[in-house]
């Protein structure tokens, strides 16, 4: 029999057997073929898929942020979701698997242009159930007026399938700033684990 000598799933031989192999050494493939699986696919108890079960991105419309306060960002537009689990009505993501997630969002503002608002923050923060749950600050700079500046946060969570995911916003500039919509300005998550 065409029995060949493989360790991972790429290593078997699609021709293998050969239609003259004898039937009786057919054991011996299936062996080898459990073997594979099994080294391939060492830690699966359950069903397994090569593409993640569970994520979205979705884009922001431009628009403004107020000073003072922390606003949930309007994520309005859907530019992928797997499983339908982000409300673009809500800006909600509702993971229905439990597992790890990468959630990442990211803002562009145009920045404010007054020497008063230096040091001024811009914070992105990410909210699980309705509470902060991280968050990332940085300084606004307002020496170049319409120039855009950003704020990213992401983080790796555990989501029990029923926890929902919240993209939220604080600056404190003095006035209103202008969001910037498009590719950079982004909420998104995708199932690690």
């Amino acid at each position: 029999m065409a029995l060949e000598n493989a360790a991972f799933v790429d290593g078997l031989v699609i021709t293998n057997p050969t239609g003259s192999d004898s039937i009786s050494q057919g054991d011996d493939h299936i062996r080898l073929i459990k073997k594979v699986l099994k080294a391939t696919f060492p830690d699966a108890d359950a069903a397994q898929s090569l593409f993640p079960p569970s994520g979205f991105c979705a884009s922001l419309t431009a628009g403004s942020l107020a000073s003072g306060s922390t606003d949930k960002m309007p994520f309005g537009t859907e530019d992928f979701d797997i499983k339908g689990e982000y409300d673009n009505s809500l800006y909600r993501f509702t993971p229905t698997v439990a597992g790890k997630y990468y959630i990442y969002h990211s803002l562009t503002v145009v920045s404010p242009y007054s020497v008063s608002d230096y040091a001024k923050t811009l914070q992105t923060s990410i909210h699980k159930n309705g509470s902060e749950f991280k968050t990332l600050t940085l300084n606004m700079f307002p020496y170049n007026a319409n120039n855009e500046f950003g704020s990213s946060v992401g983080v790796i969570a555990a989501s029990n399938g029923t926890d929902y995911w919240e993209p939220f916003a604080y600056q404190n500039s003095g006035s209103s700033v202008t969001t910037v919509g498009g590719t950079t300005s982004n909420f998104m998550a995708i199932r690690v684990a």
